[in-house]
């Protein structure tokens, strides 16, 4: 199971998931993306899950379903509030009636969503909103199978500018993350590290789970949202590992902030590739010419930026 964590300090949230996908405990693959970036019209947040990444069948992809549930809730409500809200009912109603996940055995179905960021108020709020059908986050009791509903909790912090709004939130293997590493990682929000510090030391206490026994479920490769809380500055959408590799798998992404539907997509790699002119490589995407284009238009990629002589 996977092990995802969010990360919220004083000035900023980092939304952080291994990429290893694992079937009957047998990793499947190592490049998987569980992460989705939202700006909403009041906020911008990470989302992560963890359990059940698709049916027996294959025709129930939980990164897809979560992106599309994800749109068609910010359509109704493009808030903080809506996203959590739209995402319960639709796994509420997924759940209790798919045909590819209702002959999986209960144990099969659990699944956990968390949603982290802040809203735009002055000052800033940090949020923090968790849904679940196994993992009951007071009591830190993780169910052996499914319940029959899904439990939406959510937590706010009224002053993140103060050191008590420091919060470290794990779900899945979240055992696999021993207290201590849980501990040295408030310590660094603590001692006002910058985010992306935090992020690799994040990373790296990950991988050390993932060679012990409890975190056989999770891959050595990690993906991240990182969130100022300023709002003038942008979501960074970050990639770490300690295996070579020329391709990084990353978030996808809905910016639901502008009047209108819900902008939408993802990066299916990011492939490394170096100019003539750059001293080292540099990450870029690879789009397919009927994706929507990375800058935001809307339009299809080879409409917009992938025409001839665009960048």
């Amino acid at each position: 199971m996977t092990l995802a964590l969010s990360i919220q300090g004083p000035s900023y949230t980092i939304v952080l998931a291994d990429q290893r996908l694992t079937e009957a405990g047998i990793p499947v693959t190592e490049h998987s993306n569980k992460l989705l970036a939202v700006h909403t019209r009041d906020g911008r947040f990470g989302v992560a899950y963890a359990g059940l990444a698709y049916s027996q069948d294959r025709t129930f992809v939980t990164r897809d379903w979560i992106l599309k549930s994800a749109v068609r809730a910010a359509a109704g409500d493009p808030t903080y509030l809506g996203i959590p809200s739209g995402l319960a009912r639709e796994a509420a109603t997924t759940f209790g009636s798919h045909p590819a996940i209702m002959p999986m055995s209960s144990r099969q179905q659990r699944l956990t969503i968390l949603i982290a960021g802040v809203t735009n108020e002055r000052p800033p709020i940090s949020r923090l909103a968790l849904i679940s059908n196994f993992q009951d986050f007071e009591t830190r009791i993780d169910s052996p199978e499914a319940w029959k509903e899904f439990r939406i909790m959510r937590w706010k912090v009224a002053d993140p500018t103060s050191q008590t709004s420091i919060c470290v939130q794990r779900i899945g293997a979240w055992q696999a993350l021993r207290e201590r590493r849980a501990i040295r990682i408030e310590a660094a929000l603590k001692n006002q590290k910058p985010a992306k510090t935090v992020a690799e030391m994040a990373a790296g206490l990950l991988r050390e789970a993932s060679s012990e026994r409890e975190g056989q479920t999770i891959g050595m490769q990690v993906s991240g949202i990182i969130i100022p809380h300023d709002e003038t500055r942008e979501i960074e959408l970050w990639f770490n590992t300690s295996i070579p590799t020329d391709e990084a798998f990353v978030p996808d992404f809905i910016n639901a902030a502008q009047p209108g539907r819900p902008v939408y997509g993802r990066f299916t790699k990011l492939a490394k590739v170096r100019e003539k002119e750059a001293a080292s490589p540099a990450w870029i995407p690879r789009v397919r010419r009927k994706e929507r284009c990375p800058c935001g238009s809307g339009k299809r990629y080879g409409a917009c930026h992938g025409q001839r002589g665009r960048k």
